[in-house]
């Protein structure tokens, strides 16, 4: 199975996030299923906890140059956006495979890929190919999280050229001088760094809201980093593949598996 792309979803819709352009643009998601952190044990903080298994029979599964294939033809017919997200999940899980997938499109397209990442893994397990524009998302993961140790930040951000970004979601002050201390010690006023509020599934925003983000950005004139507003929950607050629910809302059968997963 480790030859095979192993996939919760695919769709087409709009980046909601800080992405290569930025948001609202046209992109074929792809979620590639298994996670090696587990966000989802801090109530409602992953948003699609379904993509957390590493059991293959969980998923569909794809021969990658297959695949590809098929895009190539889809878009070459303006049938679909010649844009990727690829998601998960943790995609850099199944970057040997990904890689396959990225070497076919070379032979169409040419397209712009995003590559949103939970931070955890080196983003050099991609190669990065002279007729695609690939942009990794890269987490940083806060306290709020549970995962926030889990992060290779100064190894990735040595790592990061143009146009790669680094994404924070914030849920409390806690989090904000914890993100004010790494922009610190990691010196990232010269990357380029995304800040937005965690989005609540009962379609609220967090404790720390965009207003908060921005005051607590200006008073400390951080004036090269992003607001990151998750814009898709704002358009479809409750539909999927966005989020699925807080965990008192998930069959207890799914809940009992979710904890039992290897870590």
């Amino acid at each position: 199975m480790n030859n095979l792309l192993k996939i919760a979803n695919r769709f087409v819709s709009v980046d909601g996030e800080t992405s290569f352009g930025g948001p609202l643009q046209f992109s074929n998601f792809i979620r590639l299923g298994g996670c090696n952190l587990r966000c989802w044990g801090n109530q409602g903080f992953c948003d699609a906890p379904f993509s957390i298994s590493k059991d293959s029979e969980r998923y569909d599964l794809a021969i990658p140059e297959q695949l590809a294939q098929e895009y190539n033809e889809q878009i070459s017919k303006k049938e679909l956006p010649n844009r990727f997200t690829i998601t998960g999940g943790e995609p850099l899980l199944q970057s040997e495979v990904l890689n396959r997938f990225f070497k076919e499109l070379d032979r169409g397209t040419n397209p712009i890929i995003n590559i949103e990442t939970n931070g955890s893994q080196r983003i050099d397990l991609i190669r990065r190919r002279m007729n695609q524009t690939i942009c990794f998302v890269i987490d940083i993961k806060m306290p709020s999280s549970g995962m926030h140790k889990r992060m290779k930040l100064a190894l990735n951000k040595d790592l990061m050229i143009w146009p790669d970004i680094l994404k924070v979601v914030v849920e409390t002050e806690d989090d904000l001088e914890y993100f004010e201390k790494i922009y610190s010690k990691f010196d990232l006023k010269e990357s380029r760094v995304a800040v937005g509020p965690k989005y609540d599934p009962q379609n609220k925003i967090s404790k720390v809201t965009p207003e908060r983000i921005v005051k607590f950005l200006m008073d400390r004139k951080m004036f090269s980093v992003r607001l990151n507003l998750q814009l898709h929950k704002y358009i479809w607050p409750y539909a999927s593949p966005y989020f699925v629910s807080d965990p008192d809302k998930i069959p207890e059968d799914q809940i009992e598996h979710m904890r039992n997963l290897d870590r």
